[in-house]
């Protein structure tokens, strides 16, 4: 049994993710503060590589795995970022 509080740390997966994350966020901070803004085919290519990160973690596990419904949200919402900043640099 495990020691009262202590809890085992996320695999490398769940950290890349959370990191893609995180800049992600950073990124759009960044545009909210009024500095100037990153492309947006660097904020979709981010969201892109986080759902990668995804399907290569529910491959092996079918516990981990996500209904397709999800994988396709994040490729419509990738989709409109490319289709609203097209044209923008």
């Amino acid at each position: 049994m495990s020691e009262p509080g202590h809890r085992p740390r996320p695999d490398i997966a769940t950290r890349i993710s959370l990191g893609l994350l995180l800049v992600f966020a950073l990124l759009l901070l960044v545009t909210l503060l009024g500095l100037n803004r990153p492309p947006v085919w660097i904020m979709a290519l981010l969201l892109l590589a986080r759902l990668a990160v995804q399907v290569w973690v529910a491959r092996p596990s079918r516990q981990v795995r996500r209904r397709a419904s999800g994988w396709v949200i994040d490729l419509v919402l990738i989709g409109l970022l490319l289709y609203l900043g097209r044209g923008r640099p």
